[in-house]
């Protein structure tokens, strides 16, 4: 994964839109010490965020969302990326002109990698408890501050636009879910992320045979625990036996190319942890049985056996 990325955001700013943050992978922290379950409700109306402990209402918070009703997307949605100080554009993360304030917890809407919208801070304080943003959902930064300290990744966070009751009634599939066991890793060298989703940051690899506990699954992901008291997700692809004749792609997009070599047509892309089935090997290149019968190639650097 390369050290700067490059993500759209939709800024909680009135007077901004859409534009880029740049975020570098050691601004994250890894998965929290404790896998505590937490949820997040978030309410467009009172401009209010709920955190709950165990069903019950911990602390609740002030928070500006979107100028209009339609700008700040309404649902349940996992938090899969947190991250440190956060950079936009040539503003670097701490300054205090940063309207991302001092983190950024990202959340998958409609698939995406957690860098459209997110949790963050703030550099207008007069704005919190009102409606102000283009989409995201601002806070104080202090208070923001202490919520980064509290909830991991995999937390499900519910916003809407109706009554608040102290009761979080959000999709209950959706985010980390306990499930205790082991899992063992069947391939050469596994990638272990601190969220489940690639838009987060990969925390270390596991190799082939490695016995790990499993605390939960939070979508296609499973989390599991460190040795150092951590914890970090793995995508359940990549815990499946590898068959013979079977690859899995290990980078964000593959292509599919018509011939075996990279200036030839892009048939598809296939995201990571596509599992493929290859009839040859071409130099360098897979032999792969396209599902309309066509013949396609995928470089060996972009998967695994």
């Amino acid at each position: 994964m390369e050290r700067g990325v490059t993500i759209k955001l939709l800024l909680s700013l009135s007077l901004l839109v859409a534009t880029w943050l740049t975020l570098s992978p050691n601004n994250s922290y890894a998965a929290q010490d404790e896998p505590i379950y937490y949820q997040i409700e978030i309410n467009k109306e009172t401009n209010k965020l709920y955190l709950y402990a165990d069903g019950k209402v911990k602390k609740t918070y002030p928070v500006a969302t979107g100028r209009s009703n339609d700008l700040t997307p309404e649902g349940t949605f996992p938090l899969v990326v947190k991250i440190v100080d956060p950079k936009w554009k040539d503003t670097p993360g701490g300054d205090p002109k940063n309207p991302l304030g001092p983190r950024w917890h990202g959340l998958e809407v409609n698939g995406d990698r957690g860098r459209t919208y997110g949790i963050h801070g703030t550099n207008d304080p007069d704005s919190i408890g009102k409606h102000a943003s283009s989409g995201c959902v601002r806070m104080n930064n202090e208070d923001v501050k202490e919520l980064y300290q509290i909830v991991n990744e995999g937390t499900p966070v519910w916003i809407h636009s109706g009554k608040s009751d102290n009761h979080w009634r959000g999709n209950a599939s959706v985010g980390l879910q306990k499930e205790a066991g082991t899992v063992t890793i069947p391939r050469t060298k596994v990638k272990l992320w601190t969220g489940p989703n690639i838009g987060s940051f990969i925390t270390t690899t596991k190799n082939k045979s490695t016995t790990l506990e499993k605390t939960g699954i939070s979508g296609n992901w499973v989390q599991v625990k460190l040795g150092n008291n951590k914890y970090a997700f793995i995508q359940k692809n990549f815990l499946i036996s590898a068959e013979k004749s079977t690859i899995i792609v290990d980078v964000d997009l593959a292509n599919i190319r018509s011939e075996p070599n990279t200036s030839s047509t892009v048939l598809q892309k296939v995201k990571y942890g596509t599992i493929l089935t290859y009839k040859d090997v071409q130099d360098d290149f897979y032999q792969l049985q396209l599902k309309n019968q066509t013949t396609g190639y995928i470089s060996k650097t972009t998967v695994q056996e």
